[in-house]
């Protein structure tokens, strides 16, 4: 773990932060450093803060530093979901100024991104954050990157919604609502990819497919068919990312 990631970690230990931040784990051997790049990119923009975890098959030693509220061993496809509603009971019994549940593959790249947001959402009257996926189709609430200061906001399900093509889609949502959200765009300067390696609202990376093998609604519909052959794959753009994420994540805003 990083100095600055060490400092954060050791400040949460002398008084509670403002920020509980939250994630689900399955059994990935990205794991490692999805983990690192959470601890150190919350440390380098949001200072001290509480990291917790809902585990489905990781491996618990690489989580000496978060707090694990939950465990499973389910099949994949129903880890997000169990995962996602352990998390919102727990933060539903605490009291932080803060609460951020991010995908294992996502995590804020901008100083001080709380109080830019809060100023975003204050200004529009809005009590949540979260990311509307266009790119990928999607116009709900995406669980990957959920902000608020009022923990009653976190509530996941899985719902029918229309997407852009006009056809319904099943996922998980955050199913607060929607009157209450301040959706979170592509903002990327330079895109790498139609739908992976997106930065919303300047603030959060989200790497997608970080930690599964890659597939989304969009590629799956064969939207971007025409386009795919002209982007580097999921495979070269992981690499690009682990060989310098400062680096790769500057290029991309």
């Amino acid at each position: 773990m990083k100095a600055s990631t060490l400092r954060a970690k050791l400040a949460t230990r002398k008084q509670r932060p403002d920020l509980l931040v939250c994630s689900v784990f399955a059994d990935e051997e990205r794991n490692r450093f999805w983990l690192e790049m959470q601890y150190d990119w919350l440390a380098r923009t949001a200072g001290a803060f509480d990291h917790a975890v809902f585990l489905n098959c990781a491996d618990e030693t690489l989580f000496r530093h978060s707090r694990i509220i939950g465990r499973a061993d389910i099949p994949r496809n129903g880890t997000h979901i169990t995962g996602l509603r352990a998390i919102a009971a727990y933060c539903q019994t605490t009291a932080y100024k803060y609460y951020l549940v991010l995908d294992s593959d996502c995590f804020p790249i901008l100083p001080d991104w709380p109080d830019i947001l809060l100023k975003s959402m204050r200004r529009s009257g809005k009590s949540f954050a979260a990311p509307a996926r266009t790119e990928n189709l999607d116009i709900f609430p995406h669980p990957s990157a959920v902000f608020t200061t009022d923990a009653r906001c976190l509530t996941f399900g899985i719902r029918k919604s229309p997407s852009l093509l006009g056809t319904k889609v099943r996922d998980v949502i955050c199913t607060a609502p929607r009157a209450f959200w301040f959706p979170l765009l592509k903002s990327n300067r330079v895109t790498v990819h139609p739908v992976l390696s997106t930065v919303y609202y300047g603030i959060f990376y989200h790497h997608g497919c970080g930690s599964r093998e890659f597939g989304t609604r969009a590629i799956t519909a064969g939207y971007y068919d025409h386009l795919l052959d002209t982007f580097p794959s999921d495979r070269e753009l992981m690499e690009q990312l682990r060989m310098d994420p400062a680096r790769y994540i500057a290029q991309l805003c």
